[in-house]
């Protein structure tokens, strides 16, 4: 029997919220639509659940963009623990890319430039990233067909609008990076965040932090909350060029000069807090 994502909604008969037209309480949630009531007016409306969640987080970040958990960053992107991080990843067995994926990077550049990413090579390297388990590559195939032509929109709009470059941590936020993660998240059958993650990560490696169970332990929470955490982390560190070369001197090849510095930092502090001597 294939396992149903789990699915955690945002919206609670009774609770209030907010769209371009003001506060609304939530009456009833019957599917992907809700009958909500307008505070002001009481006037009421049949809203899209999905597009109302997108509109509620986009208000959030315009006015809170840095909520709980994102601060945490601030104490967990240090040059003590990408060392520590650093010497985990070099101990791992069997060991990891001691050119920390640079090799890889290089690899997905050249075939996003020439247009010949296919879904093919990304199910390949989901299933080496040990993302697809319990499942085959050729079932994530076929799972994710009916999902590639939303990836593909969704990550023209976010190059798109950064001027046709991968957006970094510094300047992208979450409301702009959840909708790809949502279609990610559709493919695979699960209440982990990981495959989707790394194939975010796959697509527009500057923007999305890897997430993984064994050595982040991201398996017991959100991944925006992970996320978070890493650009907060990131944006606010005073110490970037410090990091940057810290990782630049661990690293066994020259690094890409799109090499995505800001998402494996971040990445590997995560793993130094948690391994942290």
């Amino acid at each position: 029997m294939v396992k149903s994502p789990k699915v955690e909604l945002l919206f609670k008969p009774g609770n209030t919220y907010r769209n371009r037209l003001g506060d609304y309480r939530v009456l009833t949630i019957s599917g992907p639509k809700m009958l909500v009531e307008y505070l002001a007016n009481g006037r009421r409306q049949e809203l899209d659940v999905a597009i109302a969640e997108r509109i509620w987080e986009n208000i959030q970040a315009e006015e809170n963009p840095w909520p709980a958990p994102a601060p945490e960053g601030g104490t967990i992107v240090t040059l003590a623990h990408l060392r520590a991080g650093i010497q985990r990843w070099f101990s791992k067995c069997p060991p990891w890319p001691t050119d920390f994926h640079n090799a890889f990077y290089q690899a997905l550049q050249a075939l996003r430039d020439n247009g010949e990413l296919s879904w093919d090579y990304l199910v390949d390297q989901l299933a080496s990233w040990s993302a697809v388990r319990p499942y085959s590559k050729e079932a994530i195939y076929q799972l994710g067909l009916p999902h590639l032509d939303n990836l593909t929109q969704n990550m023209g709009v976010l190059v798109a609008g950064h001027g046709g470059r991968i957006p970094d941590l510094n300047n992208v936020r979450w409301s702009d990076l959840q909708p790809l993660f949502a279609v990610a998240s559709q493919i695979k059958p699960s209440d982990s965040p990981v495959f989707a993650g790394k194939l975010c990560h796959f697509l527009l490696p500057n923007s999305y932090p890897v997430a993984d169970n064994e050595l982040v332990g991201i398996d017991r929470e959100d991944y925006r909350s992970y996320w978070l955490r890493c650009a907060y982390g990131w944006t606010f560190s005073t110490q970037q060029n410090d990091l940057i070369a810290e990782l630049r001197s661990a690293m066994t090849s020259a690094a890409i000069a799109d090499y995505p510095w800001s998402a494996k930092i971040t990445e590997l502090c995560h793993i130094g807090v948690r391994y942290r001597q």
